[in-house]
């Protein structure tokens, strides 16, 4: 009875938590995205105009992960956020873009509201952000 009530409490730490909704720029002008982020790869978020003579390369989801260590939960859903940033900055440069569009978070498929915002899971172990945008040329 013990046993079991000890791997319910770790398996609850582990896979459940909560989704909170943060603000994109406090993410974005962070000191962790001035260091991590590639400033050759362009960024545009939902919300902005779609850059002109593009050429579309690809739709993508990437999955930006951190652990919580010490972090406060936004600290730990913003390098998450920037995380996946960086991860799409690498892939956008491996197929040859040069910039990723209509970037928008999507937390279980779900696109926010507000497109000034990204979603976050956050529990005691880490935070998770999925992102999907528009790989161009």
């Amino acid at each position: 009875m013990k046993k079991s009530l000890i791997y319910l409490l770790f398996l609850t730490s582990c896979y459940g938590g909560e989704i909170i909704t943060l603000p994109i720029d406090s993410a974005i002008n962070s000191k962790t995205a001035k260091y991590e982020l590639d400033k050759n790869i362009k960024l545009n978020f939902e919300n902005q105009e779609i850059l002109s003579s593009s050429t579309s390369l690809e739709n993508k989801k990437i999955k930006g992960k951190s652990k919580r260590n010490d972090d406060t939960i936004e600290e730990s859903c913003n390098k998450s956020f920037i995380n996946a940033l960086s991860r799409f900055q690498s892939y956008t440069a491996k197929k040859g873009g040069n910039k990723i569009n209509n970037i928008h978070s999507c937390l279980y498929s779900k696109i926010p509201q507000n497109s000034n915002e990204f979603e976050c899971k956050v529990n005691s172990r880490q935070s998770v952000v999925v992102l999907h945008g528009i790989i161009e040329k």
